[in-house]
């Protein structure tokens, strides 16, 4: 088992939101009414939408990544919550396996929710019908 080591304690100051800068990564809104009650999956979700690669589009970050980064106590709980991500269509893995090594490369292609009932007539008639999952929350 590989050690990971603690990073260094961080010293903050806040600035109104107005004043953010290219490090502000955007959250739907929706997304918080979707994951109501699942505040692991909630994190999860937040911390693949900070590491999506736009290069790539997926981000691939490894469960032991994000439970160190989260501070989750156990895989199980990152696990539970990304399967709980896909069942709700925010998230599709991509699962990868290594030959050589036996090591899963899971990649995480991250979608938001957006609210049907929110479109114009013009922006309904520009959607790509491919763009979209269609799910319920």
């Amino acid at each position: 088992m590989e050690k990971i080591e603690k990073e260094k304690e961080i010293t903050y100051i806040v600035r109104r939101i107005d004043k953010m800068n290219e490090k502000f990564h955007q959250m739907p809104d929706l997304a918080l009414t979707v994951l109501a009650g699942k505040p692991a999956a909630y994190m999860i979700y937040s911390y693949l939408v900070k590491n999506f690669n736009k290069e790539y589009n997926y981000a691939f970050p490894t469960v032991k990544q994000i439970q160190h980064a989260l501070g989750f106590g156990s895989n199980a709980t990152v696990s539970n919550a990304i399967k709980y991500l896909e069942e709700k269509k925010l998230i599709r893995i991509v699962r990868r396996k290594h030959v050589e090594n036996n090591y899963n490369n899971n990649r995480y292609v991250v979608y938001f929710p957006v609210a049907r009932n929110s479109f114009t007539k013009g922006e309904k008639a520009e959607i790509q019908t491919d763009e979209f999952v269609k799910t319920t929350i």
